[in-house]
């Protein structure tokens, strides 16, 4: 009985640790969604639970940031803190601006959830291969809206079509592809960043047999909209699955 008792509780602390790292995000923030030609555009990257409140403290983390100018051209970030990046679009059109934390192995194990697989790790009891990511988007001067090219990651999350002119109570479409395929049965999470105490935020909602969500917007300003992912790791005795991470933060 007393076994019994160990291994459901210990079962319960595995299954909240993994809650836990399924819960950090990354995502971006831009000071200016409409610069002008020549207008330097300040990135904030936020990391954890809580956006777009929680900001990237640690050095190193990030494998990088970037932009994709509208001729398809990219266009470096300078970094000047692990949450502050700038850059000077110099076209008009659309931006769009990617992050991606640097991969690696998060392992639960009996004596704790530690950063590793089971090759480096003793006593693992379930390894997940993490792939965490963001993008944005920009619209500089009077150019068209235009969408993000895709290839970036291998889970995105896009709009449909032009989200600009989006308020309250209107709905956004947002497609979730994986490896260049539309994902279909994916879980899009959507976050404002003001709250509405009379109003909780939207549920989850599932992408359709094209990938397609669509999420009622029911206050204004900025959101993040998260998509996850899970699939089998190729070699089992190295780690378990890969868990996808993606946000896609919008203004309104």
């Amino acid at each position: 009985m007393k076994n019994y008792v160990f291994m459901m509780i210990f079962g319960l602390f595995c299954f909240c640790f993994a809650a836990s790292a399924q819960a950090h995000m990354l995502w971006l923030i831009p000071d200016k969604p409409a610069p002008d030609p020549g207008e330097t555009v300040t990135l904030t990257i936020g990391f954890g639970h809580h956006f777009p409140d929680d900001k990237m403290e640690k050095e190193g983390r990030l494998k990088r940031v970037y932009a994709i100018a509208p001729d398809g051209s990219e266009v470096a970030c300078q970094a000047l803190s692990p949450c502050t990046y700038i850059f000077t679009p110099q076209q008009e059109g659309t931006y769009w601006l990617f992050a991606a934390l640097k991969p690696g192995f998060v392992s639960n194990t009996t004596s704790g959830r530690k950063l590793g697989n089971k090759q480096t790790l003793e006593n693992v009891v379930s390894c997940s291969a993490f792939r965490m990511s963001g993008m944005t988007s920009i619209r500089c001067g009077k150019g068209e809206w235009e969408q993000a090219g895709g290839g970036a990651f291998d889970l995105e999350l896009v709009p449909v079509a032009d989200p600009a002119g989006k308020k309250k109570d209107d709905t956004i479409a947002l497609k979730v592809i994986f490896q260049g395929e539309p994902l279909a049965g994916a879980s899009v999470t959507p976050a404002p960043a003001k709250h509405d105490h009379h109003h909780d935020s939207p549920a989850a909602v599932e992408t359709n047999a094209e990938g397609i969500a669509r999420v009622k917007l029911n206050a204004g300003g900025p959101w993040m909209f998260t998509a996850r992912h899970d699939s089998p790791y190729p070699k089992k005795d190295l780690c378990d699955s890969y868990f996808y991470c993606t946000t896609l933060t919008l203004g309104f």
